[in-house]
């Protein structure tokens, strides 16, 4: 097909900015643009594009890693445009991040920058008093950095009461400070809350009892392959790849209708998030919500106030960092039922 090279002049009011991008488009390829080129996390992303008309594209928002963590889906118009945002986590860390459009076997990479901490500090050590949020916070004694030089592990440094534990991620050096310091430390990706913060306040009858109903890696993909064959699905990959692979992790995810954002991942053996963060403008600080979950999901008496699943996330694979579409379902971790599938 020929391509024809036609500019687009489109204003978007975006708060109180207009964005005016001038977009080249190709009349059989993906093409889009993003707002601005550095975001921060909790920011949302405005995205314009075009692509044939009347078309599905899967969008996904990929970290340094290479591992999509936030995805949705679009439709094109009649004319081919398409318009979406997506949220930029709250964790994110600093680095290079992917927008990947991608719907059949066209594919489109943009890259942008997240900057989640200041890139000239990353190598220091944690003193005293450091700089967040536009001032100064005190983050505790010296006491963690002494237990820590002495060769105690950063995720078993004692914090006195009232002081929660947080691990710097430049480093992975610890720090015991305020819940509420805690919280502006991980929205602005200076460091990540240990699982101790979780096993230290959560119920432990509640937790082992929650723990105890988490399915099998093994049972969720028995369930993805019997879900598969009940849907007649042929998997947007080649089955008889020898680079195919089952990739298969737990996590805590939210799935508004049209994709999902995975918000923590869980550790299968204690049944509890690895990290902390905060999303959606609600404090998550405080770990009484995921008890509160879990009695949930255990149908207990509960004041359960966010909505998000703990799942196995079931990916098939032909490469180990797939940046493009590839098939995804989504087993709810205690009540063994598919809650999101995308087949590539």
């Amino acid at each position: 097909m020929k391509t024809l090279l036609i500019m687009i002049l489109t204003s978007l009011l975006i708060g109180t900015q207009i964005f005016n991008p001038q977009l080249m488009v190709s009349a059989d390829s993906i093409d889009l643009l993003t707002s601005k080129k550095v975001y921060f996390p909790g920011e949302t992303i405005q995205i314009i594009g075009h692509f044939l008309p009347n078309a599905v594209l899967h969008i996904d928002l990929v970290n340094p890693l290479d591992n999509s963590k936030n995805s949705t889906q679009v439709q094109t118009d009649d004319t081919g445009r398409f318009q979406k945002n997506i949220l930029i986590p709250y964790s994110a860390p600093n680095g290079t991040w992917k927008i990947v459009a991608s719907s059949g076997n066209r594919l489109l990479s943009v890259d942008i920058s997240i900057i989640s901490s200041n890139p000239n500090k990353q190598n220091e050590t944690i003193p005293l008093v450091t700089m967040c949020c536009g001032k100064p916070i005190y983050i505790g004694p010296p006491l963690p950095l002494k237990q820590f030089k002495s060769g105690t592990s950063a995720t078993d440094v004692k914090c006195k009461q009232g002081f929660v534990l947080v691990i710097k991620k430049s480093d992975n050096s610890p720090a015991c400070v305020k819940p509420q310091t805690s919280e502006k430390l991980i929205e602005r990706g200076w460091g990540r809350i240990s699982t101790d913060y979780y096993t230290k306040y959560a119920n432990p009858d509640i937790t082992a009892k929650f723990q105890s109903k988490i399915i099998s890696s093994e049972k969720a993909v028995h369930t993805v392959q019997d879900y598969i064959k009940e849907n007649n699905l042929a998997l947007a990959v080649n089955s008889n790849s020898s680079k195919l692979k089952i990739a298969v992790s737990l996590k805590y995810v939210q799935l508004p209708p049209s994709g999902f954002t995975f918000l923590y991942d869980v550790d299968p053996k204690i049944g509890i998030p690895i990290q902390e963060t905060s999303f959606n403008g609600t404090s998550y600080a405080n770990p009484q919500w995921w008890v509160e979950l879990e009695k949930y999901y255990l149908g207990l008496e509960n004041k359960r106030t966010e909505d998000g699943y703990v799942v196995w996330d079931v990916d098939y694979r032909e490469c180990t960092h797939c940046t493009g579409s590839y098939p995804m379902f989504m087993v709810d971790a205690i009540t063994d039922k598919v809650v999101f599938a995308r087949n590539g």
